[in-house]
């Protein structure tokens, strides 16, 4: 118990110092300039988190995922796998699931015929 409790003690100013941090960052992306909009929107960060959907815009799904991995919320790795887990669902790779991408999903596959 008193380990416990001086380890969540001891972490006090490191958790202060990475919200101070994480509003910080926040506030910056406040403030962001057209040239920071386009650098993000056709940027490689994007593309290599599978997340660019355009080079002439960005959208909030986007920015908000972009920003949780700078704030080191979740990491890139965290969001391939969330991204795959998503694939596996979406068997008609249209990039959204609903009542009838389950359906496919567990619909059995149909045999193959012999002639």
């Amino acid at each position: 118990l008193e380990v416990a409790l001086f380890s969540g003690i001891a972490m006090l100013p490191v958790r202060e110092y990475r919200r101070r941090m994480e509003r910080q960052l926040l506030s910056q992306m406040e403030r962001l300039r057209e040239k920071d909009i386009w650098q993000l929107a056709a940027g490689e960060r994007l593309k290599e988190l599978g997340l660019s959907q355009s080079n002439s815009y960005v959208t909030r799904d986007e920015f908000c995922l972009a920003m949780l991995i700078q704030m080191e919320k979740f990491s890139a790795e965290d969001l391939r796998e969330c991204q795959q887990a998503f694939a596996k669902l979406d068997v008609r790779n249209r990039g959204r699931l609903n009542v009838a991408a389950f359906r496919a999903a567990e619909a059995p596959s149909p045999e193959p015929q012999l002639d």
